[in-house]
């Protein structure tokens, strides 16, 4: 799956245990269920990503998602865009 751009995909009750998500794009996909804990290389929340509470995120994103999501639907989250796309670039502050 690496480098896959999975925008809007359905992944509903994917089991993505162990997946390598290096470079993977997830924006606005649908994570409901869907098993990610021990997937590797999941970097940033998935911008726009609906999510369930049966969903499990890697534990160093885990709270991230939870803080910058909103219940659209009794039982279902959305990964708030707050303005902010993560990026897996290192920045190189101007002098």
């Amino acid at each position: 799956m690496t480098g896959a751009d999975l925008t809007g995909a359905r992944l509903t009750e994917a089991d993505l245990t162990e997946a390598d998500l290096r470079g993977l794009d997830l924006y606005y996909a649908n994570l409901t269920g869907t098993k990610l804990a021990d997937a590797t290389h999941m970097l940033r929340p998935p911008t726009g990503a609906f999510w369930n509470r049966e969903t499990s995120w890697p534990p160093h994103i885990a709270r991230i998602v939870d803080s910058r999501s909103t219940e659209v639907r009794p039982g279902v989250f959305q990964v708030r865009d707050d303005g902010m796309h993560y990026t897996d670039r290192v920045l190189t502050p101007v002098r």
